[in-house]
């Protein structure tokens, strides 16, 4: 990652992690940025290990698990426009 350190989303990792710990890395981990410089930072910070993968765990589950109802809800919403259509 040559670029990466002058990236915004390097920045803004370092800027998050520094300031919210182990809840930044929760609500990046739950959303669709990036979380590779995230990752970075906060591997080489002092937060414990065991917080880093709880917090990593729990906001996959909540984007995944987002991701899943929607793909779940969408063919019977995709059937109904098209119904209305008619």
């Amino acid at each position: 990652y040559p670029d990466l350190l002058k990236s915004k989303a390097w920045l803004d990792a370092i800027d998050w992690v520094s300031r919210y710990g182990v809840i930044a890395l929760f609500f990046i981990a739950a959303s669709p940025l990036a979380q590779t410089p995230a990752l970075i930072v906060a591997a080489i910070s002092d937060l414990p290990a065991l917080e880093i993968f709880a917090a990593l765990l729990f906001g996959k589950i909540i984007k995944y698990g987002v991701y899943a109802w929607l793909v779940v809800r969408f063919p019977q919403w995709f059937h109904h426009a098209l119904e209305a259509r008619k």
